[in-house]
């Protein structure tokens, strides 16, 4: 029989799609601040802001209003704000998961994210000046840019660690075996990326009924 033990990133789709956009900026509110912020959701000590909130809802949107240009009612059908929602308060509980378990970015892994970005890129090659500018232009913070992009890293180290405990049954590993070609390997891909799906959700379901989460759901409707 064939054990078959790599990872694929479905799920971060669901729980973290945020960390897709080009552009992230961390969702968490910390007692320094000077203005505390309209808070929509909090997860421990972690606060979701309406600010982020709305950045994460206007980007989904978005995206499915290009994926879905006839569609009359985006959000009714599709439940936008649930989603985005459910998949910010998710994130944060994997970053709690990661903090609890010694899980970080390392400052080489984040900057070679920064340095691989075309946007901040000249003839191919990153450019500090223009990485400057791409901020200035924009009124934004690199300082939370690159919070987001640790956590994006943190994400994706704590999603592959859970998933890599997911494992095909007996039966789906006799339906591999008896297949042949790259029919074998696309359903292989297929079963141990639904098997991670459901180990991951399961996980961070599990953690949810342990951590302290109030949410406000009046605040977005």
């Amino acid at each position: 029989m064939m054990r078959h033990r790599f990872f694929t990133f479905g799920i971060l789709s669901v729980i973290v799609f945020v960390i897709a956009i080009a552009f992230i900026f961390s969702g968490v509110w910390t007692p320094g601040d000077n203005v505390r912020p309209e808070i929509v959701a909090q997860v421990g000590e972690q606060e979701i802001t309406l600010k982020v909130f709305r950045r994460v809802y206007d980007n989904e949107f978005d995206r499915m209003r290009e994926q879905y240009p006839d569609e009359k009612n985006i959000e009714e059908k599709f439940n936008i704000k649930s989603r985005v929602l459910n998949s910010l308060i998710d994130q944060h509980v994997l970053l709690a998961i990661a903090e609890e378990s010694g899980i970080d970015a390392t400052e080489v892994e984040i900057q070679k994210v920064i340095i691989s970005n075309p946007y901040f890129q000249r003839n191919g090659v990153f450019d500090e000046k223009v990485y400057d500018r791409f901020f200035k232009v924009r009124r934004a913070s690199k300082r939370e840019y690159e919070t987001g992009l640790r956590d994006n890293i943190v994400l994706t180290k704590i999603t592959r660690m859970i998933g890599e405990t997911a494992e095909l049954s007996s039966s789906e590993l006799q339906i591999l075996d008896s297949l042949k070609g790259g029919n074998q390997e696309q359903l292989q891909q297929v079963f141990m990326s639904t098997k991670q799906n459901q180990v991951i959700s399961a996980y961070v379901e599990g953690i949810k009924k342990k951590l302290d989460i109030k949410v406000n759901e009046d605040m977005i409707l």
